[in-house]
C-alpha cells in the first residue's frame, strides 16, 4: 500500500504481513526526532516513519514501512538514506 495510515482500517488477523512506502524516512533522518515528528504531525493513525509498525489493538497485522527510493517536493534527502528493501518468504508449515 501507499499510505501506511490505511493500514489501520485493516481488520485484526487480515493482514500479517504488508509494506508501505510513503513516508520517505522523513527525508531529514534525525534519531528519535523525525519519527516523533511523522507519528504526532504528518500521521493520522500515528504510524512511525520506518521499520516493522504493529497498530495497537490489531495485535495479528503487521506493516514494514519503507524508506523507499523516491522524495516528496524536495528532491534531497539527508541522513534518510534510500531504502530497497527484500524480503524473503519461507513456509510456516513444516
Amino acid at each position: 500500500m501507499h499510505d501506511p495510515d490505511t493500514f489501520t482500517r485493516i481488520p485484526n488477523g487480515q493482514a500479517p504481513f504488508a509494506v508501505a512506502a510513503h513516508t520517505h524516512g522523513m527525508q531529514i533522518g534525525i534519531p528519535y526526532v523525525s519519527d516523533y515528528l511523522w507519528r504526532h504531525y504528518f500521521s493520522d493513525a500515528g504510524m512511525g516513519v520506518e521499520g516493522w509498525q504493529r497498530p495497537s489493538g490489531e495485535p495479528a497485522n503487521a506493516v514494514y514501512v519503507t524508506r523507499g527510493i523516491g522524495f516528496s517536493i524536495v528532491p534531497a534527502r539527508i541522513h534518510a538514506f534510500p531504502e530497497l528493501t527484500v524480503f524473503t518468504l519461507t513456509s510456516g508449515a513444516r
